[in-house]
């Protein structure tokens, strides 16, 4: 849902969030869809800062050109920790076939944020609340051809490594050495996110 709309701007406040959280298993994952056109830079660091929030792990993929994916939980979601058949079995595996993500590598090479990276981006953004609906009154005004890009959160992030220590702290170093060489294929035209890719190859000492 639009977040500009009467309504579905509900979808990224603290409350929301909070009932998500209440509902959910402690392993639970909420995930939501957030537009990168009709926004502002600042729109999105408080939907990350109102996430984190609520939830101390929030991830951030990239999804295509002009949307991402944001995953949050209350536990402490190491994505390299899915089970690699996963993305080969039944639905699942078909659903991630469509989207080009044959495997755990493909999918982490999408990853914009870990959450170290989502804190450091949201900062101190104000956090979004049901009486204060800031997406839905200032998105409404927004021009649709106001977009932010990824070399502009490529810009915000240029000192954080695109991958913690803690997030590559958990991987086997094969599985490392696969992820970084999948993203550099990803990121090849993004100068400051190789940068960024560099950082995190000097944090895993390879």
């Amino acid at each position: 849902s639009h977040p500009w709309l009467a309504g579905s701007s509900a979808f990224y406040t603290v409350e929301f969030f909070e009932e998500a959280r209440r509902v959910l298993k402690s392993t639970g994952v909420l995930s939501f869809w957030v537009n990168m056109f009709r926004i502002e830079e600042r729109h999105v660091k408080s939907i990350v800062r109102t996430a984190l929030e609520v939830f101390p792990s929030v991830h951030v993929f990239r999804y295509n050109s002009s949307e991402i994916v944001i995953i949050a939980s209350e536990s402490d979601v190491r994505i390299s920790d899915i089970d690699p058949e996963r993305y080969r079995e039944g639905r699942l595996g078909k659903i991630f076939e469509r989207f080009r993500l044959p495997n755990r590598e493909s999918m982490l090479a999408n990853l914009e944020m870990d959450p170290e990276g989502a804190r450091q981006f949201a900062g101190k953004a104000p956090i979004i609340l049901d009486d204060r609906p800031i997406l839905e009154f200032e998105l409404a005004v927004t021009s649709p051809n106001q977009v932010v890009s990824f070399a502009d959160l490529d810009l915000e992030l240029r000192e954080v490594p695109w991958l913690s220590e803690k997030t590559l702290g958990g991987m086997e170093e094969e599985q490392r050495i696969a992820v970084l060489d999948r993203r550099l294929e990803n990121a090849r035209s993004r100068i400051v996110a190789l940068k960024r890719l560099d950082l995190s190859i000097q944090t895993a000492k390879l």
